[in-house]
């Protein structure tokens, strides 16, 4: 490299494209201007030709934008003979040496740095290039992660929306779980929009019990490369947390899988793959679900807890079958099921057949309240027609249907009528009943009639039913 000094007029140097600072602090360039104006420029301009006959800045732009501000027609600067890659070795030591590199504008500085090592054919490590810049070699490749944030990840960075130590927790994640993370940033527990991010210490708490899959209690064999082929094995994933300590070393466990998304697929086909060879062995097979309410997502053909028994001894039937669980905690399992709830073998009524003396005389018992109960209950409605009813009689039942709404809901209801919101909490029954009974009926009874509806103000975007109760009650209104 041959160096020559020259003054240049400005109109003759362009900002380099390649330039990994974007973000310049008005107030600072202002400052600079006006030092520039007292005492000039007292460290050159680095350049090297450039297109038509003009020269490219390597190493000054903010004292080239300062002088620009401060009216100056020409810069002093120092002309050297640099490569593409030297270039952009001299861009990035230049950066780094100013304090004000946005985290972002950090991360492209490595990158170039790398990117110019391979070009010149001396490729680096991020362990090497730690080394080079001085720095630790985790803060240098938890850099480089963040040029590996989704778009939307680098905006709310960018904009300030979320911190540092919110994305250096988010871009250790895959790009589909980096926009899920974004997401819970922004809502709360019940899917509402929060109006600033949630703290890093809750967002960890998050990934911890959301995100982070124990692989020892995988339902799937985590050695089978042949799975999902594309994936690979578990035990040599890189989203394995022990397979990558210095980007997970927060996590004690090595056997912690950190792409939930991978886990559910190699989850779906391990129940396929189950099914597949009871069946091949001749077995009868059934889908089963954990839960007794059927969902859009169920499978059609799975039973829910209500269609079958799990079978705890040695006992068959006609009936009998391994059954396969497809959700839950136990997705992937397989147990020995029943599948006739009259079953003589394993059905209620089988049980109550093989029922102690004492068992029989419980059930007894509890027929005779069951009995009484539904008497008084008679009784009740009989006397109705000739008992008047009074106040508190009313604000009774508007307690109840207050407390019968969704929890969320009620703090919603607490903040648009403008109450406490203790009296909504677990262990504000007494306050509310004595706020309840310092309005009249009318108000209690529409505060009442808007916790009903209350839970219709949530809406995401796996939620799609109408808000039919909140409509009616607009329209009575």
């Amino acid at each position: 490299m041959s160096n020559e000094l020259q003054t240049i007029p400005i109109s003759s140097l362009y900002e380099s494209s390649e330039n990994s600072r974007h973000v310049f602090d008005d107030h600072k360039l202002q400052e600079l201007a006006q030092s520039i104006q007292a005492q000039g420029i007292k460290v050159r301009l680095i350049v090297r030709q450039g297109e038509e006959g003009k020269f490219e800045i390597v190493a000054g732009a903010r004292r080239f934008r300062a002088a620009q501000l401060a009216g100056q027609s020409e810069v002093p600067c120092e002309i050297r003979e640099y490569t593409d890659a030297e270039a952009r070795d001299t861009r990035l030591i230049e950066n780094l040496q100013r304090a004000d590199l946005t985290p972002l504008e950090e991360a492209e500085s490595y990158q170039q740095r790398l990117a110019a090592a391979i070009e010149g054919g001396k490729p680096l490590t991020a362990s090497e290039l730690a080394q080079r810049i001085g720095k630790n070699e985790k803060y240098v490749r938890f850099r480089l992660r963040l040029s590996d944030a989704i778009p939307p990840v680098k905006e709310a960075l960018h904009k300030e929306k979320i911190t540092l130590g919110h994305a250096l927790e988010i871009v250790r994640f895959a790009p589909d779980v980096q926009a899920n993370l974004l997401r819970v940033c922004f809502t709360d527990r019940w899917n509402q929009k929060r109006p600033e991010a949630a703290s890093v210490s809750e967002l960890r708490r998050f990934i911890e019990e959301a995100i982070l899959l124990d692989l020892k209690k995988a339902a799937f064999d985590t050695d089978n490369a042949t799975l999902i082929p594309e994936a690979g094995a578990c035990t040599d994933c890189p989203k394995r947390t022990g397979n990558d300590r210095m980007l997970f070393n927060d996590v004690k466990k090595g056997d912690i899988c950190s792409d939930p998304g991978c886990f559910g697929r190699k989850l779906e086909r391990a129940v396929d793959v189950r099914i597949e060879m009871l069946e091949a062995k001749g077995k009868k097979v059934v889908r089963i679900s954990s839960s007794y309410n059927r969902t859009p997502s169920l499978p059609k053909d799975a039973l829910t807890t209500g269609q079958y028994d799990r079978i705890a001894n040695e006992k068959t039937c006609d009936d009998t079958a391994f059954g396969v669980l497809v959700d839950g905690s136990e997705k992937g399992r397989q147990i020995r099921v029943c599948t006739n709830a009259k079953c003589a073998v394993h059905g209620f009524a089988a049980g109550q057949a093989r029922g102690s003396a004492q068992d029989k005389e419980k059930r007894a018992k509890a027929r005779a309240e069951g009995l009484t109960r539904w008497r008084i209950f008679q009784a009740i409605f009989q006397a109705s027609s000739q008992v008047q009813l009074q106040d508190e009689d009313y604000l009774k039942v508007v307690e109840f249907a207050i407390w019968r709404a969704e929890h969320n809901g009620l703090l919603r209801t607490a903040k648009v009528v403008g109450w406490d919101k203790e009296l909504f909490s677990y262990g504000g029954r007494e306050k509310l009943r004595a706020q309840l009974g310092k309005v009249d009926f009318d108000q209690a009874m529409s505060v009442a009639l808007l916790a009903s509806v209350s839970s219709e103000l949530t809406v995401s975007e796996y939620n799609s039913a109408k808000a039919e109760r909140l409509e009616a009650l607009a329209r009575s209104f």
